[in-house]
């Protein structure tokens, strides 16, 4: 089997307050060149995928006036 391309998708469901909710989500595809490591393509995307969702949750919890949950400042 020859692997093309991978797609990773990420999301996740943050509670506000007032009984709201944020549910950023993120779907990245990559096109593998022929010496690509699949593998090691598919974890960077994933790690890409979860960092951008945090950051999202991350502004949205500061935005509603609570403190972050991923970022340690």
């Amino acid at each position: 089997m020859i692997i093309t391309s991978i797609t990773v998708s990420y999301g996740e469901t943050q509670s506000l307050p007032e009984y709201s909710n944020v549910k950023p989500a993120l779907t990245l595809t990559a096109e593998l060149a022929p010496n690509d490591d699949a593998t090691a393509v598919e974890a960077a995307l994933w790690e890409q995928a979860k960092q951008s969702v945090h950051a999202q949750i991350d502004a949205a919890l500061e935005g509603s006036g609570k403190p972050a949950k991923y970022d340690p400042c």
